[in-house]
């Protein structure tokens, strides 16, 4: 009964690790193998997933951003952005996300790409970090292409190119926009300003926008969390 008993509490013990795992059916591992422009990529699925099948190669368009199409074109920052998509995917294992749409009209694969496992909400921070999507914005190398019914991270995207505008990065180096036009947003009892998205404010009762300029005046700092623009 002792052995019994032991294997029991290991199985137990297992089922409960694995349930804090990801959840693979949601993500799609697969490699990188070209690297067409900065939202056009050649990947190799190496799991039969999600309508996908293994070993067969798939043309994917990222899902929610529009970057220069041209590489060669420098004036266009197009040079920059596919270098920039190469350094950080070729010939590296990514993970797909798909959405409702999964295919364009040119039967492209429409996804959002994860450098590494999120946890299983996908936090903000998370998207900052992992999904190459946010990171293209964030880093002023697209901007945001919203395509319904294509929209699950369509809010985050767009305080994402905000805050890529503010700092004047990227495609936005000589278009930075003024303390004044930007909006950040408050709680009554709190010192911090957030980007709307803001984890740490999604629960409060009263949200208040102001302008970038306005909070600083009034002594709000910048959340660590969603990292407004300073």
């Amino acid at each position: 009964m002792k052995k019994t008993g032991v294997i029991l509490l290991m199985l137990m013990t297992l089922t409960a690790f694995a349930a804090e795992l990801p959840q693979p059916d949601s993500l799609v591992c697969a490699e990188v193998v070209n690297v067409v422009d900065g939202k056009t990529l050649d990947v190799v699925v190496q799991e039969s997933r999600n309508g996908l099948e293994s070993g067969k190669m798939y043309r994917v368009r990222l899902i929610g951003v529009d970057v220069p199409a041209t590489p060669e074109n420098v004036g266009l920052y197009g040079k920059e952005v596919a270098e920039f998509a190469e350094r950080h995917l070729l010939n590296s294992t990514v993970l797909l996300e798909l959405d409702v749409r999964p295919y364009d009209e040119r039967n492209n694969l429409l996804a959002y790409i994860w450098l590494g496992w999120p946890v299983a909400d996908k936090t903000e921070g998370e998207l900052r970090k992992l999904m190459f999507n946010a990171i293209l914005i964030l880093d002023g190398y697209a901007r945001v292409a919203t395509a319904p019914p294509n929209v699950k991270y369509a809010e985050y995207f767009a305080e994402f190119e905000k805050t890529a505008r503010a700092m004047g990065v990227g495609l936005w180096q000589n278009q930075k926009l003024e303390d004044s036009d930007v909006i950040v947003y408050v709680t009554p009892k709190g010192r911090k300003y957030h980007l709307k998205s803001c984890r740490t404010i999604s629960n409060s009762q009263e949200i208040m926008p102001i302008t970038l300029e306005e909070a600083k005046k009034r002594g709000y700092e910048p959340c660590r969390v969603c990292d407004p623009p300073n």
